[in-house]
């Protein structure tokens, strides 16, 4: 054998062998190896994969599509098993399988593995909504699931939620229109099984909307909420309202609003129909030294109806009483100090696209109109700094407001404002007494009260007219959603309170509430699309 072949080598079967020199003897390779493949086929496949073990010693992992050498392995019988497999998942063959190994040679093992569908463990719930009638519920509805949100969904709709463990279930359809009546009780009991769909359907019909106002009265002994169709008729109470004042719609026209005049002075929100009554507020007063800590007024919803802005004295019983404005989400969480100033803030009013909010502030040098961003920053006084007495009421555009002072010679003023600060000016001569101003939904007039009766003015000062002509007083002004009217509070001889209309166009004058007991603080409900 020469020098060169010496050099040379030799490859066969996989296998590298050397061509000795000297003696002239091949070496023969003495150890074979194992080539391990996995394929796998099915449904439901292991997510991390399998592991190879060789005659019992440690494992190494593969991939469910993969392939795995195993080299100097000696000659003769080897156990290869394949492991990790998931419950749905097998080996086709035998498993542990034995394998013959042979110097110099790759032993090829193929596992195939077949994975079947994973028994199911939850089932699907599927909700329709079907809404009919002229006025379907222009926001949707609220579902909830065991008494936990799960969605808003329109009107007419089918949604499908997977992943409800098996068992007995409840599911409640909320946030219905006044306008609108829910077929069926609620909340629904609704049974899941293991792989299986469960279809609920809930039936809405909507009418045309009747205009409703809320009131607060003492027809029945208690100081209480009511509302009523706005010629008067069907008068009914909430039952959860007792000794409820001040009463505000939501925007969508299906809850309300209110503070009590009971041991708690917080705020609530009820449903029309006396259902889902909830204390926003929950607050314990303090009675010591004759007054009230811990007290909570005047609710005002943000336009959008998520939110509600309230007016409350938080101070210890050493300390001046401290009205601050807080805000607080419908259901009752998130509540928040927005202004948190010395001297006090009052009458929040939301302007028309949520984004602000104008109130009354209390300084050293009086009282003034202020605008702030709905999280309680940018505090900005706009008005000058005479004695604000009323107001703020915001134009529908959002670029004005108009509001009541008390000026320099003592008698009152009506006044707007841009929300920048510019352009203050008295649009009504000035009066013994104006308060209660409120822009009308067009933005075409402002109400107001001026000496105990109702006025109607142009915002540029023009066209002033006296509405109401009642024997005693009228006040507490509240537009109709289209304008033509305007719900009050008016005093008769005797000092007895009635809640009335007057038609802005022709002045005529109707008793709505007609009961010897007080009646009073009306609020229209919105008009629905």
């Amino acid at each position: 054998m020469t020098r060169d072949r010496c050099r040379s080598l030799l490859v066969t079967a996989g296998m590298l062998i050397s061509v000795g020199c000297g003696s002239g003897d091949i070496q023969a390779p003495t150890t074979g190896s194992l080539a391990i493949t996995t394929v796998t086929s099915g449904p439901d496949q292991d997510a991390d994969g399998y592991a190879v073990a060789v005659d019992g010693g440690a494992e190494t992992a593969i991939g469910v599509n993969g392939a795995l050498a195993r080299d100097n392995l000696e000659p003769g019988s080897h156990s290869v098993r394949l492991t990790g497999l998931a419950a749905n998942c097998a080996v086709d063959g035998e498993n542990p399988r034995a394998e013959t190994v042979t110097a110099g040679e790759a032993t090829s093992v193929p596992f195939v593995v077949s994975c079947v569908t994973l028994p199911a463990t939850t089932g699907t719930l599927t909700i329709t909504t079907a809404t009919t009638g002229p006025h379907p519920d222009p926001d949707g509805y609220s579902l909830k699931l065991d008494g936990n949100p799960l969605e808003t969904v329109p009107a007419n709709a089918t949604v499908q939620h997977t992943q409800i463990n098996p068992g007995t279930h409840t599911l409640e359809l909320g946030g219905v229109a006044a306008n609108c009546a829910l077929s069926g009780g609620i909340p629904r009991t609704v049974t899941i099984v293991a792989g299986e769909t469960t279809t609920v359907g809930f039936m809405v019909t909507c009418a045309t909307p009747v205009a409703r106002i809320a009131f607060m009265s003492l027809r029945d002994g208690n100081i209480g909420i009511f509302w009523m169709n706005a010629d008067g008729t069907h008068v009914t109470k909430l039952s959860d309202a007792r000794n409820g004042t001040r009463p505000v719609w939501s925007p969508d026209g299906s809850r309300i609003a209110f503070y009590d005049l009971g041991s708690g002075w917080d705020i609530h929100v009820i449903n029309v129909d006396g259902t889902g009554a909830i204390n926003l507020t929950n607050t314990v007063p303090d009675q010591t030294n004759d007054r009230a800590i811990n007290m909570e007024t005047h609710p005002t919803w943000s336009p959008r109806g998520d939110k509600i802005t309230f007016e409350a004295d938080r101070a210890s019983q050493s300390e001046n009483p401290n009205w601050d404005i807080y805000v607080v989400n419908a259901d009752g969480t998130g509540e928040l100090d927005l202004t948190n100033r010395l001297g006090g803030e009052v009458s929040a009013a939301w302007s028309p696209d949520g984004s602000k909010i104008a109130f009354i502030g209390y300084t050293d040098s009086g009282t003034q109109i202020w605008v702030m961003n709905a999280d309680g920053s940018g505090q900005t006084p706009i008005s000058g700094a005479d004695y604000v007495s009323g107001g703020p009421s915001w134009s529908p555009d959002g670029r004005m407001i108009v509001f009541t002072v008390v000026n320099t010679s003592g008698e009152f003023e009506l006044r707007v404002v841009s929300v920048d600060g510019t352009g203050e000016r008295a649009i009504a001569p000035p009066s013994q007494f104006i308060s209660q101003p409120t822009w009308s939904p067009a933005g075409g007039l402002i109400a107001y009260t001026e000496s105990d009766h109702l006025v109607v003015i142009n915002p540029d000062g023009t066209g002033r007219r006296q509405l109401t002509h009642g024997p005693v007083a009228e006040g507490e002004p509240a537009w109709s959603p289209d304008g033509s009217r305007i719900a009050y509070t008016r005093w008769d001889p005797g000092l007895d309170q009635e809640v009335y209309v007057v038609d802005v166009a022709s002045g005529a004058e109707t008793n709505l509430t007609r009961n010897p007991a007080l009646d009073a603080e009306p609020a229209w409900a919105p008009s629905l699309p």
